[in-house]
């Protein structure tokens, strides 16, 4: 994490978020009018899923209602959505494309977790010797994987980065993307209502928050990603515990062991950069946060992110997995839990779709 900015440096304080963007081109107005030319970009291609939907219509002009009896009427309407939810991640893709192209270019704000994650990819002096809201903080496999790209260079990296980061955005919240944009641009010219803009301040400042609340999502279906969150941000991790309660032990021993096999890898490859990471935890302990953190201690919130994933799991609500894990993580700044809580977006769509419908009369 980064320390804050100044206010007049449109830091990410006006988007709810506490690790700010810097930059030449910082004000709220500028970020608008660069953030609004992207999303009319993709305004065409999201007028391409509707054209593509009507073409798709029947020729009463109304899409037919799929039913068991029906399936052809069922298949339509799969191979629509699936149309539909091509194009909204496409819309969302292009913007964040315009949005890494702007920071490379320097007409946007730099984003500073990015150019943590960047700076630190030749991993020399990886960790300092105390945290201080400054430089890398996760395990060592996250800046191991990222060591590579480094010879791509700042704007191609850049560009890639905050265009993953959009379509993870996209891909969890489909539509719903354009009013956590807006919401975020709601926030910068009102700092009462930060919290509005939390999501959009973590996909402009590259945080890899967003990225690990895609990896809950696909976590449901492959345990294996439950690694992603274990040895980054630690407490998402927590989520194994929801199959564990379950007693789903194919899916524990999957997770458990690629994340066991990951450190195995990483540590083989560089033993020092482990020793250097629990050198820098050890003597963070008792740290006093510079930056504003949620008032609720780690201990409490642990726990409780642990009776919400053995409620989840007795009853089958797979959208609390994102709350426990995002309440979970040890270092919570305020209102930063909201990044990874739009999980639980796709996550209830996905158990409405599995409960069966009530019975009629």
């Amino acid at each position: 994490m980064i320390a804050p900015a100044t206010v007049g440096n449109a830091g990410l304080r006006r988007f709810g978020c506490d690790c700010p963007l810097r930059g030449s081109a910082g004000s709220p107005r500028q970020l608008v009018r660069a953030v609004n030319s992207a999303v009319a970009v993709s305004v065409k291609v999201s007028k391409g899923a509707v054209g593509v939907r009507r073409m798709m219509r029947p020729h009463g002009g109304r899409a037919r209602t799929p039913s068991a009896a029906d399936s052809m009427a069922s298949g339509e309407e799969v191979r629509v959505r699936a149309i539909r939810r091509r194009m909204d991640i496409a819309a969302v893709g292009v913007v964040g494309i315009a949005v890494g192209t702007g920071q490379a270019a320097g007409m946007l704000p730099y984003p500073m977790d990015a150019g943590a994650y960047f700076k630190q990819a030749p991993l020399d002096h990886l960790y300092q010797s105390q945290w201080n809201a400054t430089g890398y903080v996760y395990p060592p496999p996250m800046a191991q994987l990222l060591a590579p790209i480094h010879v791509l260079g700042w704007p191609l990296f850049i560009i890639l980065w905050t265009t993953l980061i959009w379509i993870a955005m996209g891909w969890m919240l489909g539509r719903w993307t354009w009013l956590a944009v807006g919401c975020g641009l709601v926030a910068a010219f009102a700092p009462s209502l930060s919290p509005l803009g939390v999501v959009l301040g973590y996909a402009l400042n590259g945080n890899v928050q967003l990225l690990l609340a895609a990896g809950v999502v696909l976590a449901m279906r492959r345990p294996g990603w439950w690694a992603l969150g274990a040895l980054t941000k630690l407490g998402t991790g927590i989520g194994v515990l929801y199959p564990l309660f379950r007693r789903e032990w194919r899916a524990v021993a999957e997770a458990v062991a690629l994340s066991a096999t990951i450190v195995a890898v990483s540590f083989v490859l560089a033993p020092r950069l482990w020793f250097d990471w629990v050198t820098f935890m050890v003597s963070s302990l008792g740290v006093v946060s510079p930056l504003p953190m949620v008032p609720v201690p780690f201990p409490v919130r642990l726990l409780m992110s642990v009776a919400i994933l053995w409620f989840a799991a007795r009853t089958e609500r797979t959208w609390l997995v994102p709350i426990a894990a995002g309440w979970a993580i040890p270092a919570l700044y305020a209102w930063t839990f909201l990044a990874i809580w739009i999980a639980a977006v796709p996550l209830w769509r996905s158990d409405s779709h599995r409960m069966p419908a009530s019975p009629s009369g």
